[in-house]
């Protein structure tokens, strides 16, 4: 659709513009929800609010909203009253401990502490740097630095917290939570809307972090164009996927946060996809906003149809967003849901969008970004500065005053690539480095970069950065370049010149120095040694020819793995191909995708397992399995474990870190488990215990001492031990218990044995009804078997023969369904829940320790009933549900007692043993 532009005559010659070029504004000819929600009503967020302080807008949303539900993260619910009451004590925290003009860190997870402490930074009078928990330490360390930060609001129990130096002050965010009785108000009539109100720090090509700053007014110009492009109102319901240390985050949080609407925070890489599409679910979200990337991971996954039933409005942005994607929007979401496609920056306001109308077919790969929108001026230049005509390619430049203010370098503001206006200073400018270009239709179109900036899965990364890393490095030389499917950037490729000739550790080298410094995002998938770079003609590298080396590499590694021909167990590569496939989709394994964007979860994870422990023929640890693996780097860590020497083995068992045997919980090891134990770094080595198969214990005379007989025989197949530390998740605690009485009665010391919430819930005849019911139900899903459920239930329950005869041949006569799995798994945990059901628990002369989360049962004791089968019981109240105590941030505060009681020497940081989020009512259990 065409649209007339209005024009004004202002030009700007400080550099690429030609004098008296004409800056285009859209002005009041394109309304801002222009086919979007017209019948929705709402409160529109005014200029007014735009030029007030940031924190004003927030006291009269949460004076107007106390009892709405303001944020939700699955574990802490905060209602508006809530959330002022806590913003503002953690605020005069901040207030008193760095002095105004100086930035503060916010170094937490992706969880409902964020924006409270956001919000109580603002609400002090000071900016804030987010700093993404997950980051190395050496790039936190470096984000400190560069911000010039003197405080840093966190979780004393987070790993990431180690990295913050000892001289900075550390503000607990926990005493948000601690009720004072302070009558203490934010100083709103010392602010102003020209104040900094976030640093947000990008890739950058210097090899640094990039400090983007943005004002109150900017972010509240963001908050008040996506609240009156999408009628944003205190019913709504927004799921934040995007973290909070990005601008999307940002934008999302606050239109939530200053309109009364409730935020769901749903984190992918924590919660897993299926995850989010049960946050979505069971909180009816009315509002999302993803990259492309996500969006096909979500909607591809069963059950997104019902999770967002009640969505109203799809935005997407981020990425280049491909008409395919338009498709699955219009397949799976609500007839009525609306397509929005928008395009802006950390640096510029949204510039370009449109609802995307029913009835309108795209006629290329891609979707248009759209119109151009109020309150940013821009021009479309070629090399020379001229502004090019419309169906040609130029760099968009955008004039507008609510443009980032400057960088943050070395602890202050600086102008960086912002130009003043030279007819109004307020107004700055800039030169994106994007090429747009104009559709015969009118419509806007995002064709690519200037520079070398890519994005991946909507995170931005400047290979620059990447290079600079790889260069300190044993390189002479390194360049990096994006690998591509189609429109999308899949991954880094990393091309490096070796200094020296010994290569055969190099690439090993370089992934744990990227893996020490770099995000996992900004980490190559591959890393190729060449013995010189490609070079033009003018001495400059040659990333064409890089880019079709690593295209014919792709092709003969694919047609190598085409005309392989599988050994009788099948070649490792083929075997984590195929499993990959068939549990989380082909297209996730043709483009190589990391776990946690395929839809993964813990139960995916476990039949992902179960399939390739069948196929080899062996077991493997899952401890593999990390959040950014990817097929390709799965099947070469199982390689390099397959082809590891006895004498590399011999050397593991002389290993100076102290071993921990870990029992887990009833169906073994689980991702839940493999991520608890990868946050304890160096400091411990795990042994993680395998239980029988029912196969070969499912007879009669079989029972829980064949579970015991089989963890004492792993430990002792280990190197021995001055004393022995066990630990059990669950069930695993039991097994835990029973195998130190064991270890003791051969003349065996145990000088440790921690509990993790092992209690008798899961053994009740209900868990047992309703594992039952889920069996039958996975039986009929995948067979159509229409036998009646409770005859099959009784069947199976007094295990009749022909019954008996069916399970076995199902879990065992084709071990690579997904129905095998199903029954492998049911029974794996029928028959150890019997086994133990059976088995009589005697008092243990040793003390334990006994780690709760908050989900406990009114008909139990406190303790579970350990307290009289020990010499001495000790109880951590880790908090949480049995699940969550062993993720963010619950993980953290447990690691960090099982390290103190294991490393009994450690004094770096003292036990915490109560849920911070213990004094709120709301906060869910």
């Amino acid at each position: 659709m065409a649209v007339e532009l209005i024009s004004t005559g202002d030009g700007n010659s400080l550099r690429e513009p030609a004098v008296g070029s004409v800056w285009s504004y859209a002005g009041n000819s394109i309304p801002i929800d222009l086919g979007g929600p017209a019948h929705i009503a709402y409160e529109r967020f005014t200029n007014e609010w735009i030029e007030s302080p940031f924190i004003a807008r927030f006291e009269h949303i949460a004076q107007q909203y106390g009892n709405h539900l303001a944020v939700d993260d699955g574990q802490t619910r905060l209602t508006y009253a809530e959330l002022r009451e806590a913003t503002y004590r953690l605020a005069q925290l901040i207030e008193s401990a760095t002095p105004a003009g100086k930035p503060v860190g916010v170094l937490l997870t992706h969880d409902a502490r964020f924006p409270l402490a956001a919000l109580a930074c603002l609400a002090a009078g000071r900016f804030y740097v987010p700093i993404d928990a997950k980051h190395p330490a050496a790039r936190i360390q470096e984000i400190i630095t560069e911000a010039g930060m003197d405080v840093v609001v966190t979780d004393p129990s987070l790993e990431a917290a180690h990295a913050i130096p000892a001289e900075l002050t550390h503000i607990d965010i926990a005493q948000a939570s601690h009720a004072s009785g302070s009558t203490w108000k934010p100083n709103i009539a010392g602010m102003s809307a020209n104040d900094p109100a976030v640093i947000l720090y990008t890739s950058g090509s210097t090899g640094k972090p990039k400090g983007i700053c943005n004002s109150q007014r900017g972010i509240l110009q963001r908050v008040a164009a996506s609240t009156n492009s999408c009628h944003v109102h205190a019913g709504d319901r927004l799921i934040l996927l995007s973290s909070p240390w990005t601008v999307a985050g940002t934008r999302e949080t606050f239109t939530a946060l200053l309109n009364g609407a409730s935020l769901h925070i749903a984190d992918p890489r924590r919660h897993g996809i299926n995850g989010v599409l049960k946050i979505a679910q069971d909180n009816r979200v009315t509002i999302c906003y993803t990259v492309p990337a996500l969006l096909r991971t979500l909607l591809g996954t069963p059950g997104a149809q019902q999770a967002f039933s009640h969505l109203r409005i799809m935005r997407i942005a981020g990425d280049v967003t491909l008409a395919s994607d338009l498709a699955l929007c219009r397949n799976i979401l609500p007839q009525d849901c609306l397509f929005l496609a928008s395009f802006s920056s950390t640096e510029m306001p949204n510039a370009f969008q449109w609802f995307v109308p029913r009835d309108w077919q795209p006629d290329g790969a891609r979707v248009p970004v759209g119109h151009p929108q109020p309150d940013v001026g821009f021009m479309v230049i070629d090399g020379s500065g001229n502004p090019v005509v419309p169906g040609e390619i130029g760099e968009l430049v955008v004039r507008s005053r609510y443009v980032a203010i400057g960088y943050w370098k070395d602890g202050k503001l600086q102008p960086g690539p912002f130009l003043p206006d030279s007819h109004d200073p307020s107004i700055r400018v800039q030169h994106t480095g994007d090429l747009m270009r104009q559709r015969p239709d009118g419509l806007w179109e995002l064709v690519g970069r200037k520079d070398r900036q890519i994005k991946i899965r909507g995170q931005r990364i400047d290979p620059g950065e990447v290079e600079a890393v790889l260069r300190g490095c044993e390189v002479r030389d390194a360049a990096v370049i994006p690998r591509r499917i189609g429109d999308e950037t899949v991954a880094l490729v990393a091309f490096v010149v070796p200094r020296h000739s010994n290569k055969s550790t190099l690439a090993d080298d370089i992934r744990q120095a990227l893996a020490s410094r770099l995000p996992a995002h900004m980490r190559p998938a591959d890393i190729r040694l060449l013995e010189a770079l490609p070079m033009l003609p003018g001495f400059k590298t040659d990333m064409a020819a890089l880019a079709r080396m690593d295209r014919e590499e792709c092709e003969r590694t694919a047609a190598a793995d085409r005309q392989l021909q599988p050994e009788p167990a099948g070649s490792v590569r083929a075997v984590v191909t195929q499993a990959w496939s068939s549990v989380l989709g082909a297209h996730t394994s043709e483009a190589d995708m990391p776990w946690d964007e395929t839809g993964g979860d813990s139960l995916k994870a476990m039949e992902l397992w179960f399939r390739i422990e069948q196929k080899l023929g062996r077991k493997i640890p899952m401890d593999l399995l990390q959040e950014s693996t990817t097929p390709s780097k799965l099947a070469m860590e199982i390689e390099r474990l397959l082809q590891a020497s006895a004498a590399n083995s011999n050397d593991a068992g002389k290993d100076a870190k102290p071993v921990v045997f870990l029992m887990p919980g009833i169906l073994g090891d689980e991702p839940l488990l493999s991520h608890f134990r990868s946050a304890f770094g160096w400091n411990v080595r795990f042994k993680v215990i395998e239980y029988p198969e029912w196969r070969s214990t499912d007879d009669a005379n079989s029972g829980f001492e064949q579970i015991i007989d089989a963890a004492y025989a792993q430990i002792c197949a280990e190197p021995p031990c001055e004393s022995y530390a066990l630990a059990g998740y669950s069930f695993g605690g039991y097994v835990a218990f029973e195998t130190a009485r064991r270890l003791q009665s051969s003349g065996r010391q145990v000088g440790f044995l921690g509990l993790i919430d092992s209690r008798m819930w899961g053994m009740s005849s209900a868990m047992g009804q309703s594992r039952m019911h889920a069996l039958i139900a996975q039986a009929k899903r995948y067979l159509g078997i229409l036998a009646d459920p409770p005859t099959l239930a009784r069947l199976v329950r007094k295990k009749i023969v022909a019954a008996a005869r069916f399970v076995q041949w199902a879990a065992s006569s084709r071990p690579s369904t997904a129905l095998s799995f199903a029954f492998y798994r049911e029974r794996n945990y029928q028959h150890r829940v019997d086994a133990l059901r059976r088995w009589r628990l005697l008092p243990l002369d040793m003390p334990i320790t006994l780690y709760l989360s908050d989900q406990g049962l009114e008909e139990l004791p406190p303790d579970y009933g350990w307290g009289q089968l020990c010499t001495e019981l000790s109880i951590v109240r880790v908090g949480g549900t049995h699940a969550s105590m062993l993720e963010s941030p619950r993980r953290e505060v447990l690691r960090t007692h099982l390290l103190d009681a294991v490393l009994p020497s450690r004094t770096d940081m003292a036990r915490q043993t109560t849920s911070v989020w213990s004094q709120y009512p709301s906060a869910a259990r």
